[in-house]
């Protein structure tokens, strides 16, 4: 064989390596796409999980909460039941105490199936049957912490967010696709010999053959392989800009409800819960009258669903800064 033909059958064997690596590329990183994609469901399912288990938390002090409101209003109305019997006080400052008894006993039930909801809801994440039993113990204990700068914890989501890593792999598998597209239009040459007589002469030659794409030019498969590369492109951005948008949100929230917090923290509560209680023991003394008493009372239901309410908004906030920031920041609020 001459170092030409050599030459030639060279070029065939790497154009078909070629494209065999191109193909082996582009299903690696497609396997790691999805292998990516599973490690953020991954976070965003501890995330699910870890917020379930605090919202039981949170519905057991809700309900106990509850449970000492509902005693106060009952000591209430039957104080200002007693002062109606002996004339110091007005069926209308008793209309207004059954009124808050009864707020405060339906707050109670909320709390009842708000606890029976939560434990249900973690059975969901969990992927168990509503009927197992779920045991949780612990005290939900908000500790607000400072946040990094909101440009930090953008990176740090970039950097790790596997939702974006599982964009890049796309690109990088698509990159391959149009590769290889791009290869089914280089000719596969072939060199053939061949040997004849003709009129009892001997005859020999050598030479090239190329297949011509008359009726399919594989063009329609470059445009569709640049096509998916581009979509990838896009949605890669795009993602990146989500990414962005929702760490700044959840940055926010969290800010906003720690603000909340740090006014309305459970020492507010039991300054509304003492204030009630004293003013009880003010109107058995003869000292103030049922509508001080009764305001105050309003004022301990308001306070407790103010407080209520704001833990909740926490516990969301912490959730969408662990899912925003692909589990580069998760927090622990119970024991």
């Amino acid at each position: 064989m001459s170092p030409w033909n050599t030459g030639l059958g060279l070029l065939r064997r790497s154009g078909w390596v070629t494209a065999a690596t191109l193909g082996q590329s582009r299903a690696r990183s497609n396997l790691t796409s999805r292998q990516q994609e599973l490690e953020y469901l991954k976070v965003a399912t501890k995330a699910r999980v870890r917020a379930a288990y605090f919202r039981i938390l949170l519905a057991q002090k809700e309900l106990k909460t509850a449970t000492r409101a509902v005693d106060l209003m009952q000591r209430t109305k039957d104080l200002v039941e007693m002062s109606v019997k002996q004339g110091k006080q007005t069926r209308i400052d008793l209309n207004t105490a059954v009124i808050g008894l009864a707020r405060a006993r339906n707050q109670k039930a909320s709390a009842e199936q708000k606890l029976e909801q939560s434990k249900i809801d973690l059975t969901e994440v969990l992927g168990v049957s509503p009927s197992d039993a779920v045991g949780v113990t612990g005290e939900l204990d908000v500790t607000l912490e400072d946040l990094p700068p909101t440009s930090q914890l953008v990176e740090m989501a970039q950097s790790q967010r596997a939702d974006l890593k599982a964009a890049a792999a796309r690109i990088a598998a698509d990159e391959s696709g149009l590769e290889v597209a791009k290869s089914l239009t280089i000719p596969n040459l072939k060199v053939f010999g061949f040997y004849d007589r003709e009129e009892g002469s001997n005859l020999f030659g050598a030479g090239v053959s190329m297949p011509l794409t008359v009726f399919h030019d594989y063009s329609g498969e470059q445009r569709q392989a640049a096509a998916r590369l581009k979509t990838s492109e896009l949605e890669a951005e795009a993602l990146r800009l989500a990414t962005e948008r929702q760490v700044v949100s959840a940055v926010a929230r969290y800010e906003s409800t720690a603000v909340r917090l740090r006014q309305m923290n459970e020492s507010i509560l039991e300054r509304s819960e003492e204030t009630l209680q004293l003013m009880q023991k003010a109107l058995r003394a003869g000292k103030v009258g049922a509508s001080d008493v009764l305001a105050a009372q309003d004022n301990l239901l308001s306070v407790r669903q103010e407080y209520v309410q704001a833990q909740n908004d926490y516990i969301d906030a912490v959730r969408a800064l662990e899912i925003s920031t692909g589990g580069a920041l998760s927090m622990s609020a119970g024991s």
